[in-house]
This record gives structure tokens, C-alpha cells and sequence, in this order.
């Protein structure tokens, strides 16, 4: 299983190169208010949860969860919007 990357920018500087190890494909990344991120992942149907991802360090990162499951209606999702 190979562990995928990351970047976080900020203010156009790259911030911090994060490695995702939960053998996931990444999709789109977003970002709300509180510092919580959510990276798709189109092949397993899910959206992984990080927890102030803006702390985590260059090491792997597992996610805080996972949404995922047949009551989502997830369909290889790609990008995400926040709105709020």
C-alpha cells in the first residue's frame, strides 16, 4: 500500500507536505473554518476526516474518520464544496 501526499499552501507558500497512509486515491481537498479537512477519495466512495490538519506534521496521518458507506450515496467523489 502506498501512502499518498498532501500539500497544504498558504498565502502561495507551500505550507506543509502531509502523507496520507490510509492507502486511500486522492480526490479533492477542502478546508472549513475550524481547521478540520476532508479529502476524497472517488475509488473507495469516501471522505476522509482530519482533525486540525493544519497541525499535523510531515509523518503519515491516518484520518479522525471516515465517511463513507451505502446511506451517503457517495459516487466517486472528486471535489468538495464548503458552505458556510
Amino acid at each position: 500500500m502506498t501512502p499518498s501526499m498532501v500539500a497544504l499552501w498558504a498565502s502561495q507558500n507551500l505550507d506543509r507536505l502531509i502523507t496520507i497512509d490510509a492507502g486511500a486515491t486522492l480526490g479533492g481537498i477542502a478546508v472549513d473554518r475550524n481547521n478540520v479537512g476532508y479529502i476524497t477519495d472517488p475509488f473507495a466512495n469516501a471522505i476522509l476526516v482530519f482533525d486540525n490538519i493544519h497541525e499535523l506534521s510531515s509523518t503519515r496521518a491516518a484520518p479522525d474518520r471516515t465517511i463513507s458507506g451505502g446511506q451517503t450515496e457517495l459516487d466517486s467523489p472528486t471535489e468538495l464544496t464548503i458552505l458556510e
